[in-house]
């Protein structure tokens, strides 16, 4: 899938979506580059997100009708995975939009459509959270 990244002051947090996994790299400010590493399993290919708390950055991807989201800190420790936004239901389908944080919270935006619908409409819903959520 398509690449994000995100810096902190000391270096860069680049994420992909394969087929069955997340991935990042680690990109230092002297442009050392680390191993790829696996950030979350998937069922499915999806574009993660990554942005910038502190130092530490929060990654979020769709699963199904869920979006999810972990925690990375240097050097390539992964949080526990935590769900942002989901209908227990199964009626809704949630997508991300976008988000962005501040050193102490983040803020997440994104639609929401009928499960299977055929016509166009969408919720717009937003969320925000604090970093710890994801320790």
């Amino acid at each position: 899938s398509a690449p994000d990244v995100s810096g902190n002051g000391r270096g860069w947090l680049v994420v992909w979506g394969e087929p069955s996994a997340i991935y990042g790299a680690q990109v230092h400010r002297t442009l050392a580059l680390s191993r790829p590493f696996p950030i979350a399993r998937t069922p499915e290919l999806t574009a993660p997100q990554v942005e910038t708390s502190g130092l530490d950055c929060l990654v979020l991807w769709q699963s199904g009708a869920s979006t999810l989201g972990t925690r990375v800190t240097t050097p390539k420790q992964v949080g526990r995975v935590v769900t942002i936004a989901n209908d227990d239901t199964g009626a809704a389908f949630f997508s991300c939009g976008g988000f962005a944080g501040n050193g102490t919270r983040f803020c997440v935006s994104g639609t929401t459509a009928p499960k299977d619908a055929t016509w166009l409409y969408n919720d717009v819903w937003f969320g925000q959270f604090s970093p710890s959520l994801l320790r």
